[in-house]
């Protein structure tokens, strides 16, 4: 008799289910064992994801792989294995390099007549943006032009911290540093906010030294699971029966905290699930279920009466809340007037 067995895969980027990064033997292994670990860790701060890298015997082998798991894979291939990969399964690039005379960085260009049809990929429009920038920057000190005292910045941040927690902060900022002005550019994709992309950015990540990079911690992350007030009218919650609610860019954020309060042996299953944390918390406020919020962005909710903790387990992480921008502006006046008066405001709520 033939049994059949239906297999749950583990969710994409956890430890059970990393995401594969492809390397073929073309690509120099004393390489990648050097910078992997570092790449990893970047790669894992900015998306919340566990990666894992393998490098093959030959090319077609990757190809192989990333044909048969697309979502699982990411490959890093010889413009011949693009090639094959595009005839094979039809393989578009992500990111276009170059690796020649044993440099660790390169430049080159693709040159197509004006109607060739080609165009920039999103990824290769956000490339030749941070180009177009760094060049405008090369020009300026080619031709003997300084900065202003205070020039306007760019800020990249996180949705949900800047509603929570800086909106408030800003109209101080006008008092503190008239002559600075300041543009806020809000995502809930961490691959967004990268510091390459703006003067700064206010992300989640770890609070130590990144290579390249000025990291400021603003505020630790605890994570606590909440509810609206009526939820709990009857006494404690039973999270056996209440829907999860789930912010999508955060997955194993109920796993983690179930665990940490000892109730691992509930199932992660079901419940409704959001782009971003702060649908998330109105969807719990609105009783549709308990969901799973960083402590310290909680008190508008709290001080409203729209949302209570649901239980006493607070799970503290190793991430921050972090000012970070390029270390080549670390002596830049108005950066630095803008990163020390953050700095204290949040000190001072600290304090407070």
């Amino acid at each position: 008799e033939e049994v059949v067995v239906e297999v749950t895969k583990s969710p994409l980027g956890t430890a059970a289910r990393p995401i594969q990064l492809l390397f073929a033997p073309t690509v120099n292994t004393a390489v990648i064992s050097t910078r992997v670990p570092a790449f990893l860790d970047f790669l894992t701060n900015a998306t919340g994801r566990e990666f894992a890298v393998g490098v093959l015997d030959d090319e077609q082998t990757v190809v192989d792989l990333l044909c048969a798991a697309p979502v699982d894979t990411i490959a890093f291939l010889s413009e011949i294995g693009y090639t094959t990969a595009a005839d094979q399964c039809g393989v578009t690039p992500a990111v276009l390099g170059v690796n020649r005379h044993g440099l660790d960085w390169h430049a080159g260009m693709i040159v197509v007549r004006r109607a060739g049809g080609i165009e920039l990929t999103p990824v290769g429009r956000s490339m030749a943006d941070a180009a177009r920038e760094a060049l405008d920057r090369l020009h300026e000190a080619a031709s003997g032009v300084r900065m202003r005292q205070h020039r306007r910045l760019s800020i990249g941040v996180y949705g949900h911290f800047l509603s929570r927690v800086l909106l408030p902060r800003l109209a101080d900022l006008g008092r503190s540093l008239p002559s600075l002005e300041v543009d806020v550019h809000t995502s809930t994709n961490p691959l967004d906010l990268l510091p390459t992309r703006f003067d700064a950015v206010i992300a989640v990540s770890s609070s130590g030294r990144q290579a390249g990079l000025v990291v400021r911690p603003l505020m630790p992350i605890t994570t606590v699971a909440v509810a609206a007030p009526r939820r709990l009218a009857a006494g404690p919650i039973d999270f056996t029966a209440v829907p999860l609610l789930h912010t999508r860019p955060r997955p194993e954020d109920w796993r983690r905290w179930l665990d940490h309060a000892g109730l691992g042996a509930i199932a992660v299953r079901g419940g409704s699930s959001f782009e971003s944390a702060s649908q998330t918390l109105e969807a719990a406020a609105a009783d549709l279920g308990a969901a799973i919020a960083i402590e310290e962005l909680l008190q508008p909710d709290l001080a409203s009466g729209s949302l209570v903790i649901a239980h006493p387990a607070r799970r503290p992480t190793t991430r921050h809340f972090t000012l970070q921008y390029e270390a080549r502006l670390a002596a830049d006046p108005s950066l630095t007037a803008f990163a020390d008066w953050l700095c204290a405001r949040f000190a001072r709520a600290d304090d407070a």
